[in-house]
């Protein structure tokens, strides 16, 4: 039963995705997901437990993984390095949004009037 409450779930998720419903719903602030896990890593924000916490700056985080990129602040490591200018970045997500800036690429497109965008969040705020 559990395996195919699992299938199930993970092909609910898939429909989800491809058809752009969003099935899984915070209960606290109604915000929806398409997935179950990205609900589940949601609804810790509204938790007052934030069990990582920095030891330089006492900053407190949900995640682990969220504290370990945090501490590069802190250390001045910056592993991801952009080819062209050299300049690096904490987060690989921060490169790849660097490198489209420098190659020029707008892959982000108003469906009313065209106007491209580099970063999805300049998109969202037009």
């Amino acid at each position: 039963m559990f395996l195919f409450a699992f299938y199930q779930s993970t092909v609910n998720e898939q429909l989800c995705t491809h058809s752009g419903k969003r099935a899984f719903c915070c209960e606290v602030c109604n915000k929806v997901f398409s997935r179950q896990r990205h609900l589940m890593r949601h609804k810790q924000t509204h938790s007052e437990e934030q069990p990582f916490s920095c030891d330089v700056c006492n900053k407190s985080f949900i995640e682990k993984c969220t504290l370990v990129t945090h501490k590069q602040i802190h250390s001045g490591q910056r592993p991801f390095c952009c080819g062209v200018c050299k300049k690096g970045f904490v987060r690989q997500a921060n490169l790849m949004v660097h490198t489209q800036i420098l190659r020029g690429e707008r892959p982000f497109s108003c469906d009313v009037c065209n106007k491209a965008f580099g970063q999805q969040s300049k998109l969202i705020r037009h």
